[in-house]
């Protein structure tokens, strides 16, 4: 059976039954994921015409390209993997293509960049058709290109596999993940690896602009990494194979539940949580049903929003929806009201400023109007001076993730 990299994430962040879910096309709620689908669509489209015409879009050429798009996904939907999906939410498409466009629009895109290429091995490592029934993985790679990089030292060849996010979370961690390493794999065993000195990972956050890389060279040390991340993968596919006599895989309901798309269709899920006797569980128990609890309450908190379409829902006990409440905010002129009665009293700035016990989101505020878009490197080493790190305890729920020892 052939693997995705998102099914074997499913399984290690999740549990295997997950991945049995979704092979059975169990439906989930896709509007998490709508703004990702509209945003890496239009950055499929735009980045093909680039390379076709080798030169940057025009702002109306863009404009075009995200109005088709969306007309698309918020009627007909779209197919994946050969599999049709239903239309999206609008609001979210509108949220992806607001970003993909304002990024277009201010960063260069590479016009030999190859999108949305798909890629398939057998279980020898040997290419095979995307479709192929000998395909044992297979994934799509949402931009690679081969550049020049160096120094006035040294001039190489850089296969770069470039991949979107859309997530405000999305960071430097995300070039460690499984992800990211079966990227680096497919790349490596591609035929575009030929006669290159690196495989360089990139990842772009669409929503922030940031940009974060890791290299991996092609010396024996980068190679015996690699052949260790295709073996990690060889691992993961055979896992997802198990099953048990009924041809199911097993469930671990948990901790594995946080952020589970299927969490509501999980019956092990439910059933530990509802009609299981925790107390023979001990503490653990309390806290997997607690992890659970939480997955399900965020699942249904998310259809509640939407059923009440920015309303309320009368149940006859009471309310659930938006419901009005009132915040104290400062009037438009507090600022100077506040420092010509301060002013006025002999106080000066640094006293002011103390006593308003300013917290980091007002000092990151500051920064945000002294150093613009142009000057992030500045603002970032401005904030870091005025803020520091104090460790504290929050009552939560925490994934153990193992470290990364591959030095490379």
């Amino acid at each position: 059976m052939a693997y995705h990299p998102t099914e074997l994430t499913l399984l290690t962040e999740n549990c295997p039954a997950a991945l049995d879910m979704r092979e059975k096309r169990i439906p989930y709620d896709r509007t998490l994921f709508a703004a990702g689908i509209a945003a890496h669509a239009i950055m499929e489209i735009a980045g093909n015409k680039i390379r076709e015409h080798d030169r940057q879009l025009e702002p109306e050429e863009i404009a075009t390209i995200a109005a088709e798009v969306v007309k698309k996904l918020i009627s007909e939907g779209r197919s994946y993997d050969g599999n049709p999906e239903p239309p999206l939410n609008a609001e979210k498409v509108f949220e992806g293509r607001d970003m993909a466009v304002k990024y277009l629009n201010d960063k260069n895109l590479s016009t030999t960049g190859l999108c949305e290429i798909g890629f398939a091995y057998d279980k020898s490592w040997k290419s095979v058709d995307y479709y192929s029934e000998n395909a044992r993985f297979r994934t799509i790679l949402d931009v690679l290109d081969v550049i020049e990089d160096g120094n006035e030292e040294w001039v190489g060849k850089i296969l770069v596999v470039t991949d979107y996010k859309t997530s405000w979370r999305a960071d430097k961690s995300e070039l460690d993940t499984l992800q990211r390493r079966a990227q680096a794999v497919t790349a490596w065993k591609s035929k575009y690896c030929e006669d290159v000195d690196g495989i360089r990972l990139r990842v772009v956050n669409l929503r922030t602009g940031a940009e974060y890389s890791r290299d991996i060279w092609l010396t024996e040390n980068g190679q015996e990494t690699l052949k260790q991340w295709q073996s990690d993968l060889e691992y993961a596919m055979d896992a997802a194979d198990w099953t048990d006599q009924s041809g199911k895989r097993s469930a671990s309901p948990g901790l594995g539940c946080t952020n589970c798309s299927y969490v509501k269709s999980c019956e092990p899920a439910k059933t530990f949580m509802y009609h299981t006797d925790l107390e023979d569980f001990g503490p653990e128990g309390i806290a997997n049903a607690y992890a659970i609890a939480k997955s399900l309450t965020k699942e249904y908190e998310t259809m509640a929003r939407a059923a009440c379409d920015r309303s309320t829902i009368d149940t006859g006990a009471g309310l659930v929806g938006f419901i009005d409440k009132e915040r104290k905010v400062a009037t438009s002129d507090a600022p100077d009201s506040l420092w010509a009665t301060w002013k006025g009293a002999g106080g000066d700035v640094v006293g002011l400023l103390t006593a308003m016990r300013l917290g980091s989101s007002s000092l990151e505020s500051a920064a945000k109007k002294l150093y613009g878009r142009a000057a992030m490197d500045l603002r970032k080493e401005f904030i870091d001076k005025l803020i520091e790190k104090q460790p504290y305890a929050s009552f939560g729920i925490k994934k153990i993730k193992e470290e990364n020892n591959d030095g490379v």
